[in-house]
């Protein structure tokens, strides 16, 4: 094989980057040579997102970029959700092929010119890029069928991941030094509900705590309809099981979650929140709501705003509703002005942030044992690292100084001095 050389773009979710490090790790395998700019490279691919309009906006945007920097020769190729929604060619001429995310043997014939490619492959290719934690994805599509959403017509319906399969990969990223193993999927709550063997998301937990090297395990993606107080408990009685849980709610007024098809009312989601601070009164909560759905009301978004103010989350992602084509809520009634529904978003972003910093401020004076992310790409002499309360990415760091001490380990213990509050709400 030549050395052909590539550029990677991920785009979207954590489990698209992980499908984009196992093309990057195959691409490798199969003698490829990457490079960390587009600029004289054979071959730019692009890893899409299009869960929304604005994921497939940012996507054509991060295109039109590349080009400014792409040599005649060079092949522009996009992959992963996009392809599965629209014709990308059609959409963006510029580009010379695209494949869906589970079209991978096809990206592989088009780029070697062969279905022969296979036996020159290790039986796991992902691509290690030295960073302590790594995303572990268990499961592929989802049958939820919320009324707004995209992710079953991209990804298809609920798979569950072979847990030999997951085991394996687990070892594999802790050999090679991670230290948290982050797990992800549409629905992370209902793991192995399709497989024949026994098996549900804290016995997979299990599992994975007695791999060596693996110190934290952290539950993204959690839905509330598909947990209960028993699988709580059971989840967070391992002890490598983080006290965090990014648990998605996207409402909590009744009008809503049944329009949006949630199969959870806000009854069940207080429990849930009552439950998971009895296990563990400090425990780290993440959360995304919504605002702007159809037919939301001044009361519904009022109770919104009340539930925020008590729940006290951590984290929280909010956003506005994104009218999408295949969807059931693309054609119901009593759309919610475009103008109201940003005022709706910008006030809840304020109250949530007040919380939140409260939240944050209450760790000043604690000693936490913080996992080591790296060097800080804002100041060569000092290190970002991250409790349990924080996800990689998405949740902010802490701040240390730079010493030979610090650069030998990857847990330390620290007390926590200070909060910049510069922007938490995404």
């Amino acid at each position: 094989m030549p050395n052909k050389s590539f550029y990677f773009l991920n785009l979207g979710c954590p489990k698209n980057q992980v499908d984009g490090d196992v093309i990057r790790g195959t691409l490798r395998a199969l003698g490829y040579i990457e490079s960390f700019s587009p600029e004289a490279v054979d071959y730019i691919f692009v890893n899409t997102c299009a869960f929304i309009e604005q994921a497939r906006l940012e996507t054509k945007g991060e295109i039109e970029q590349i080009l400014n920097y792409k040599n005649k020769h060079a092949k522009l190729i996009a992959l992963g959700c996009y392809p599965a929604l629209a014709d990308m060619k059609n959409e963006i001429p510029v580009i010379d092929a695209s494949f869906r995310f589970d079209q991978t043997a096809n990206l592989y014939e088009y780029l070697t010119g062969s279905k022969d490619y296979c036996h020159k492959l290790p039986a796991l290719n992902r691509a290690i890029d030295g960073w302590p934690y790594s995303y572990v994805v268990i499961s592929d599509g989802c049958d939820n069928r919320c009324s707004y959403c995209t992710i079953p017509n991209i990804r298809g319906p609920y798979r569950s991941r072979k847990p030999s399969e997951i085991i394996a990969e687990v070892k594999y990223l802790a050999f090679h030094g991670s230290k948290e193993i982050v797990l992800v999927a549409q629905d992370t709550a209902i793991y192995g509900k399709d497989l024949s063997e026994k098996i549900d998301l804290p016995e997979l937990c299990r599992l994975i705590a007695e791999i060596n090297g693996v110190e934290w395990i952290r539950v993204m993606y959690a839905h509330p309809a598909h947990l209960d107080e028993t699988m709580l408990d059971r989840l967070f009685g391992i002890a490598k099981v983080v006290r965090y849980l990014d648990m998605p709610l996207q409402h909590i007024s009744d009008n809503m979650l049944k329009s949006m098809r949630r199969h959870c009312d806000a009854a069940k989601i207080r429990r849930l929140i009552n439950h998971l601070h009895s296990i563990d009164k400090n425990i780290s909560l993440r959360t995304t709501l919504m605002v702007g759905f159809p037919g939301e009301t001044d009361d519904d978004f009022r109770q919104l705003v009340d539930f925020v103010e008590e729940a006290h989350f951590d984290y929280l992602g909010a956003f506005v509703y994104s009218p999408e084509m295949n969807t059931a809520a693309y054609d119901m009634p009593g759309k919610v002005d475009s103008e109201l529904a940003q005022q709706r978003y910008e006030l809840l972003s304020e109250i949530a942030e007040e919380t939140i910093l409260a939240k944050a401020e209450a760790q000043i004076g604690k000693t936490e044992t913080l996992l080591i992310d790296g060097i800080s790409p804002d100041a060569e002499d000092l290190i970002e690292a991250r409790s349990y309360r924080q996800a990689p990415e998405i949740d902010g760091v802490y701040n240390l100084q730079l010493s030979e001490e610090i650069e030998s380990v990857k847990f330390v213990k620290a007390e926590i001095t200070a909060v910049d509050f510069a922007e938490i709400i995404e």
